[in-house]
């Protein structure tokens, strides 16, 4: 009866996600697929080109995109946080970083 149930789901599922329905997007960005030459969840991805598509993306998004450094692994591999926001906020994070501090520092309330 699961199996039947599961099944019955599995067919019914709408077909692969549109990534880029939701546009329109700047076509200055690159899309994963052009640089990976396969679509999103077509392939397991390994970190080196995991790594090389967020960077594309994050140069061709300045506004919208910033990319911070605050280690590496033990393999030596860089650990890294990525910002994305509107470009408001990409523009006022050091501002909101000092907020997320004086919050953990218990100086401000949220």
């Amino acid at each position: 009866m699961l199996l039947s149930l599961l099944a019955g789901i599995a067919l019914a599922a709408p077909g692969p996600m549109d990534f880029y329905a939701a546009g329109p997007f700047d076509s200055a960005v690159p899309k994963p697929e052009s640089l990976l030459h396969y679509g999103p969840g077509e392939r397991i991805t390994n970190f080196r080109d995991q790594e090389r598509v967020v960077l594309a993306i994050a140069d061709k998004a300045k506004a919208r995109v910033r990319v911070f450094d605050y280690g590496s692994t033990v393999e030596g591999r860089p650990l890294r946080v990525v910002a994305i926001s509107s470009p408001e906020n990409i523009a006022r994070l050091e501002e909101i970083r000092k907020n997320h501090e004086a919050i953990a520092e218990g100086t401000a309330s949220v």
